[in-house]
């Protein structure tokens, strides 16, 4: 449980499951909230729509990948833009 907890709020070491359980979650996250912007097609996206994707998947992307950073966190910045 103290494990889960660490992948969810960061620590100083995350399991190797960590990282994935955090990328699959970041994934799906991103993935409805391109559907929540209400395009079916990514081809369809104006250009200042790929501008703000691309920052929402750097956020994201730091967030993800050091531990020390919360998922919880990523998951606000996602759903917040």
């Amino acid at each position: 449980m103290e494990q889960l907890l660490t992948v969810f709020n960061g620590g100083k070491e995350i399991p190797l499951w960590g990282f994935a359980l955090r990328a699959a979650l970041l994934y799906f996250a991103l993935i409805i909230g391109i559907r929540w912007m209400g395009h079916r097609e990514v081809g369809i996206l104006a250009g200042h729509h790929y501008l703000v994707a691309a920052g929402i998947m750097s956020l994201a992307a730091v967030r993800m990948v050091n531990a020390e950073a919360s998922l919880t966190a990523a998951l606000l910045i996602v759903f917040a833009y």
